[in-house]
């Protein structure tokens, strides 16, 4: 009754605060903080208590189903209660406090296993609309309060546990991808081909990186080329866990067109016919905020990242090249 009370807002009696020293932590450090707890008027208390909280959620609509069926998957990844107030230490199951200011220091100390906080957001995974994976964390403090239409006291502080170490971003390589493409007459009679070429100067990426590519099209199509279209492309596949099947889907990241007009213009690299640049922030998805790095949780089985290169020629054809990439986490 306590709960409904607290959301009726109804029935209050006061006011619980939780100052943290520091929101920001990393694995294996301590979050040290304090409890306040204001009383207004006279309450009979079960007991106080802070709990330091670690979860993965996936969460999800289904919008076949108007209005839209929501999912809710969690995953505990820590869970570690401090009780502050504990009536049983008396021999009693609830205890009266007086109206006055009472004070509470704390101590978590995280292990060092922890998965650090990161948020995914999508529009839609093949199936799963308003899609959003995220690990959280946070502190939050209770005092459940006895009697009838009696509103529980809780506060709550998000907690960000970043990455233990920040990686140094290794030396990338050159990735190159080839694609062969024909054409046939009648579905037999070989016409022309087309060979492309992509190659990628690093197949390791970060939020600051430029997406560089040399690109070769065979003399025979070169001169048909009418754009090329460089794009960042992010590949999601996700373990809905109490549910048969995975889901998967991509998206573009960021992508830039080529006409032809730039094209003849460009500057091109005796040894390729095109140099291709496309910055990776902002960006449509992520805008100014970093990617999330080549990665998997509990609910994310894997999500990659691909640089793909379209050709598109006269009469509707295209041919289309990816190489994969690699994206770290900014340092």
């Amino acid at each position: 009754m306590g709960r409904i009370a607290r959301k009726l807002k109804i029935g209050v009696r006061g006011s619980l605060d939780v100052e943290i020293e520091q929101t920001s932590v990393l694995p294996g450090e301590t979050i040290t903080g304090t409890v306040r707890l204001n009383v207004d008027k006279p309450i009979v208390a079960q007991g106080l208590s802070v709990v330091f909280t670690g979860r993965e959620r996936l969460r999800w609509d289904e919008l076949n189903d108007e209005p839209g069926y929501p999912h809710d998957e969690k995953y505990e990844l820590h869970d570690e209660k401090i009780i502050l107030i504990n009536p049983l230490t008396t021999g009693n199951e609830t205890l009266a406090l007086e109206p006055g200011s009472l004070e509470y220091s704390f101590a978590f100390d995280l292990p060092e296993s922890l998965p650090e906080s990161f948020t995914y957001r999508s529009n839609r995974i093949k199936g799963m609309d308003r899609v959003r994976i995220a690990v959280e964390y946070d502190v939050t403090a209770i005092l459940l309060v006895e009697g009838f239409l009696k509103a529980d006291l809780e506060c709550v502080v998000p907690i960000e546990v970043q990455s233990i170490s920040s990686p140094s971003i290794p030396h990338g390589d050159t990735v190159t991808a080839f694609k062969k493409d024909e054409t046939r007459l009648l579905g037999f009679i070989k016409q022309s081909t087309c060979d492309v070429n992509l190659s990628v100067k690093s197949n390791v990426l970060d939020a600051r990186s430029m997406v560089v590519a040399n690109v070769d099209i065979a003399h025979s199509s070169k001169q048909d080329v009418k754009s090329l279209l460089l794009s960042l492309v992010e590949d999601i596949e996700v373990d809905r866990k109490c549910f048969k099947h995975n889901r998967s889907g991509s998206r573009v990241v960021c992508c830039r067109l080529f006409d032809r007009k730039t094209l003849e213009g460009m500057i091109t690299d005796p040894a390729s016919d095109y140099t291709l640049h496309l910055p990776i922030t902002p960006n449509g998805i992520y805008e100014f905020e970093p990617l999330l790095p080549s990665m998997r949780s509990h609910f994310i089985i894997s999500l990659k990242y691909r640089v793909v290169l379209k050709c598109k020629f006269p009469m509707g054809r295209s041919v289309e090249v990816d190489a994969p990439v690699t994206v770290f986490g900014t340092v």
